[in-house]
């Protein structure tokens, strides 16, 4: 059956005993079946929709463990939400699957369909101007010392006991020492079109936000989860929200499982250097970007999932602003989607969340990085970026490793949190991550004679003395 790519959601359906017979084999066609069959039943009675959709992906076959009785699996644990991506025929059907699980969920709080929302592409944030000349010029020293690094080697701050989870292209193991190796944190292998665990190449995506991490923060612990594929493909869609969403519940059970053992008990960050580039696939536009929730009274999934990993897990969560600023974003984005105010989108504008624009090395700010203000709708902030950190450099001792995009200033930021958590009286524990988050923000280092939040820079340029002198 071929349906419209245009008109895509995925649902988050209850782990039932008969799903779960079933759970881990790719097959599509059953697990649309099931979703008929169960639309079909009470309370739905939507018959009316067998044959207007069919599943196109199941994001938590890749990253959940499978529902199987032996031994082995039981020790893993077990999830009551499973995420399944379908394709509609048309706009009607997809507001009809919206409807009636609405009014189902209204009725039956414990119905079957726990949760929907639009999946929308999501890409790596790295760019880079052509013509700006001076990234040649700029290498790795000079993005220390426009944050103040050297502040962290005088308080003996190197990332001691912190465990930093980079969501992204994945990781060269082979390039990274085996005391800052942590490892995969999924249980099933890699989703389709990624690279396998630490088989990344050395110039990948996710090893130029390593870089910052690891100069910033060299005792912490990385955590390769790829999401983004190296590549784009012609006509594939994938390395959606749906993805993303069940990435996250997945490494938020494991990592509460890994923290009650003491080899894993310290802090732990989310790296997430991706955005939205272009709202051309959301529909019903505005679910995913702007948090408007196809159902009454909930966030959008993935919306949810960043929360819980901040308020429920306490995890400092860092995001990349996007690259899609008005003076030369990427081609990626979105005719209409670039330029103050149509550039931050979803999770990477919530509040809680720590979103990073780009500057160069000298506090330039870079003409692609996204601009504020973000959506300010449905618990979303209005100011952001919060703040930006250095970007367009080289290394040091190896000029052909570049470090471009919202991406760098995303690995930059998270680096400086990494380094200052190993503090232990500012472990996660104590300081919570809402407290981190403002310690930056208000020690951030006001540029070019701005005073108070704009939307290029956010609250500043990121400044670890001035956070060091934040925090309690």
């Amino acid at each position: 059956m071929a349906t419209d790519p245009g008109y895509r959601l995925y649902a988050m359906l209850k782990a039932t005993p008969a799903l779960n017979e079933f759970y881990g084999a790719k097959d599509y066609e059953r697990l649309a079946k099931y979703t008929a069959e169960l639309l079909e039943s009470e309370p739905y009675s939507a018959a009316s929709l067998v044959g207007t959709f069919e599943v196109v992906g199941a994001p938590s076959n890749d990253w959940h463990p499978a529902f199987v009785g032996d031994e082995e699996s039981k020790s893993l644990p077990t999830f009551a939400e499973l995420a399944v991506v379908y394709n509609f025929i048309d706009a009607g059907s997809q507001q009809k699957f919206i409807d009636v699980t609405q009014s189902v969920r209204t009725m039956h709080p414990a119905a079957d369909i726990r949760g929907v929302g639009v999946d929308i592409g999501v890409g790596a944030s790295d760019h880079w101007c052509p013509g700006q000349a001076n990234v040649a010029f700029a290498h790795r020293a000079h993005a220390r010392r426009t944050v103040n690094a050297d502040a962290l080697i005088a308080q003996g701050l190197y990332g001691q006991n912190v465990n930093v989870v980079i969501i992204d292209q994945g990781l060269d193991r082979s390039s990274i020492k085996p005391r800052n190796w942590g490892g995969g944190l999924n249980w099933n292998g890699s989703p389709p079109h990624t690279v396998a665990v630490g088989a990344a190449e050395r110039t990948s995506h996710g090893m130029m936000i390593a870089r910052s991490i690891l100069d910033l923060a060299p005792s912490a612990v990385l955590y390769d989860v790829p999401l983004i594929p190296q590549r784009i493909l012609v006509n594939q869609f994938f390395s959606g929200v749906s993805s993303a969403q069940a990435i996250y519940q997945t490494i938020l059970a494991k990592i509460a499982s890994l923290r009650t053992q003491p080899r894993w008990s310290g802090p732990w960050i989310l790296v997430n250097a991706w955005a939205i580039f272009d709202r051309a696939s959301e529909s019903p536009l505005g679910n995913y970007t702007e948090n408007k929730a196809l159902l009454a009274g909930s966030d959008h999934p993935m919306i949810a999932q960043v929360k819980k990993a901040i308020h429920r897990n306490r995890l400092d969560v860092v995001f990349a602003a996007g690259n899609c600023g008005e003076f030369c974003p990427s081609k990626r984005c979105g005719g209409v989607d670039r330029g103050p105010g149509h550039s931050i989108w979803g999770a990477n504008a919530l509040p809680e969340v720590i979103t990073t624009g780009s500057v160069l090395s000298d506090g330039m700010w870079a003409g692609y990085s996204s601009q504020g203000p973000a959506p300010d709708t449905n618990t979303l902030a209005k100011f952001k970026p919060d703040l930006c950190a250095p970007s367009d450099f080289v290394e040091t001792n190896d000029a052909a490793l570049r470090n471009s995009g919202t991406s760098t200033a995303c690995g930059m930021t998270a680096g400086v949190v990494a380094a200052l958590r190993s503090f232990p009286a500012w472990s996660q524990a104590v300081v919570a991550p809402a407290t981190m988050h403002q310690a930056l923000t208000k020690g951030a280092r006001r540029v070019q004679g701005t005073a108070g939040w704009t939307n290029r820079f956010g609250n500043g340029i990121l400044d670890v003395k001035g956070a060091i002198a934040q925090l309690p």
